[in-house]
């Protein structure tokens, strides 16, 4: 009996002391095991504002902070991390590299030193519309690699939402009216891409001239520069692309004589990624 009752008594100071040390620690910064990983001792946060973009016409950007602290055992809290290099990277869920969107410099991996708050900023932009084919995310991942000891990574994640992008291709063909003789007349043709809401010239598109019947069907009716019969260009900064077009002669069309007429198409498609858009202009020519 009596060593049961010894029993229940150190059972209960037990507890008791438990209870005191557990209050006493309370509202503390909690210490780091000395036995546990590394990763416990530095903490590393990245956050991407904003974490929303829209793949649109433009890129839209993101600024993409990481802090990092280490525990200060004497202190008891963590304390910035001055003077550490940080890589950043674009990857996927699984951490895999992925090209979508750059940071600066059109780079798919920066790295930047920690200032006095233990903190570095880089910029993200997102992609453009035609070079993602629906909704995704991305992951800014960074990452502390320290020579002889283990490397810490965290990462954000980006919400990307690929808006529509509706274009207007104009054809202008200078001039519209060439004459089939003895010489090679000739005409300037003009592709114009641009937005549907604003106008905005699409740059860096890809441009296909091809010369066609009224049915879109390939004809050999003249040809485009160096003898071409599909040339392919790619608008500049306006949005546009030109081609010359050199008419056929007179002795090319033997079934027709002098004063009739015929019509040509030139049939154009401007492409980027997965979004396309087509348009054809006429080019009548005469028989001289």
């Amino acid at each position: 009996m009596r060593a049961k009752i010894n029993f229940k008594i150190a059972f209960f100071l037990g507890l008791i002391l438990i209870l005191f040390y557990s209050c006493e620690r309370e509202g503390k910064v909690e210490e780091p095991l000395p036995f546990g990983p590394s990763s416990l001792t530095v903490l590393l946060n990245v956050s991407a504002s904003l974490n929303v973009l829209t793949a649109g016409t433009a890129r839209e950007v993101s600024t993409i902070t990481a802090t990092l602290k280490k525990y200060d055992k004497d202190s008891q809290a963590y304390n910035a991390e001055t003077g550490e290099t940080i890589i950043f990277e674009i990857c996927d869920a699984a951490g895999t590299p992925i090209n979508t969107g750059y940071f600066e410099g059109n780079a798919s991996v920066v790295t930047a030193v920690t200032n006095a708050n233990g903190t570095v900023t880089t910029t993200y932009y997102g992609p453009l519309a035609t070079e993602i084919a629906t909704y995704t995310t991305v992951y800014i991942l960074a990452t502390v690699a320290r020579e002889g000891k283990e490397s810490i990574s965290e990462s954000a994640p980006i919400n990307i939402i690929r808006d529509v992008v509706e274009t207007i291709l104009n054809i202008y063909a200078s001039p519209t009216v060439i004459y089939a003789g003895a010489t090679r007349d000739t005409s300037t043709i003009t592709a114009t891409l641009t937005t549907a809401v604003d106008r905005t010239p699409l740059a860096n598109w890809n441009i296909r001239f091809e010369i066609v019947n009224s049915a879109g069907i390939k004809i050999y009716a003249g040809y485009f520069d160096s003898n071409e019969q599909v040339v392919v260009k790619v608008t500049d900064t306006n949005g546009i692309a030109t081609v010359t077009y050199y008419g056929p002669l007179a002795l090319e069309h033997p079934d027709l004589s002098v004063g009739d007429d015929t019509i040509v198409y030139i049939l154009v498609t401007a492409w980027l990624g997965e979004v396309s858009v087509t348009s054809m202009a006429p080019i009548y020519i005469y028989v001289i």
